[in-house]
């Protein structure tokens, strides 16, 4: 069985407060921090890279293995990898982000999966509605 550290953003409301006491809200100490643990691997469970784009976690990753020695990997690559493994000609993709951001992870993953055909996203305009 694997030990894996995860490290989660302090947009998530469910553990927010948490890591923040943990870290002082730097991924770079949540880093430090989770290496100090007997850990097989590291994943940032947060999807920034779908948005700021995916050399973002790519870098991330190099830059955490390499201050490591550890496997890292963050969601939005798992999900690319996962993905391109299936390869479907369409994807449907709900978030909860305004359009600027929307617009980026749908550039992001459209150059990423390559065999998409047809690529919908539906942006949650509001909780309440």
């Amino acid at each position: 069985m694997e030990r894996v550290g995860i490290i989660i953003p302090s947009s998530n409301v469910v553990v927010e407060d948490a890591l923040h006491t943990a870290t002082g809200g730097s991924l770079d100490a949540a880093v430090q921090r989770l290496a100090e643990a007997p850990l097989d691997r590291i994943v940032f469970a947060g999807t920034a890279g779908a948005w700021l784009g995916i050399d973002h976690d790519r870098d991330w990753v190099a830059r955490t293995e390499a201050a490591t020695g550890l496997p890292a990997t963050t969601t939005t690559l798992q999900t690319l990898e996962a993905l391109a493994r299936l390869r479907p000609d369409k994807l449907g993709l709900i978030t909860p982000f305004v359009e600027e951001v929307h617009a980026r992870i749908m550039d992001s993953f459209a150059a990423e999966l390559k065999a998409l055909n047809e690529f919908i996203m539906l942006p949650i305009r509001s909780m309440n509605a």
